[in-house]
């Protein structure tokens, strides 16, 4: 899995400076719920998705107040339906478990073939934060540095309103 300090090191060889942030484990977005807005940062949530045939894996990010419509999202991907991927395929994938999903987990090797769809209002802000893997930190940093993050990584990234 990708470490908290393999994603420091990722991050440090672009440049990025972030602030960790310790808290309670973020389980779920109603965990969440207040927490992120005491950190600066929007509330936000990542879903590891698949097709039916478990051929094409989706890491879609939106903002945390919003509902993830799967059907929308299907259609969007060209697919019939999407489902949540197993807690097996998200260790294989991004390394990662239930609970700690972020796209930091896109460093993995495993993770190149992941098609990202990230919402754009998430970017409008000054400041971001995911998990390092970890649901008990959130890195927060300049939103135009998490951007540089994003072009560094050989995935297929859309960035749309969601």
């Amino acid at each position: 899995m990708p470490t908290r300090k393999d994603i420091q090191t990722y991050l440090e060889k672009l440049e990025i400076n972030f602030e960790p942030m310790t808290h309670k484990p973020f389980h779920n977005v109603e965990a969440t719920l207040g927490e992120y807005e005491k950190m600066g940062i929007p509330e936000n949530k990542s879903l590891f998705l698949r097709d039916e045939k478990k051929r094409r894996f989706f890491l879609v990010v939106i903002a945390g107040e919003k509902r993830a419509d799967l059907k929308s999202l299907a259609e969007r991907f060209g697919e019939k339906r999407l489902s949540f991927a197993s807690e097996k395929t998200l260790a294989e994938k991004l390394q990662t478990t239930p609970g700690s999903v972020s796209p930091f987990g896109l460093i993995s090797p495993n993770a190149h073939e992941i098609e990202v769809l990230f919402d754009q209002a998430l970017l409008q802000g000054s400041h971001i934060g995911f998990h390092p893997n970890q649901n008990t930190q959130t890195w927060k940093m300049k939103t135009e540095d998490f951007k540089t993050f994003l072009q560094s990584l050989p995935q297929t990234i859309t960035q749309d309103t969601l």
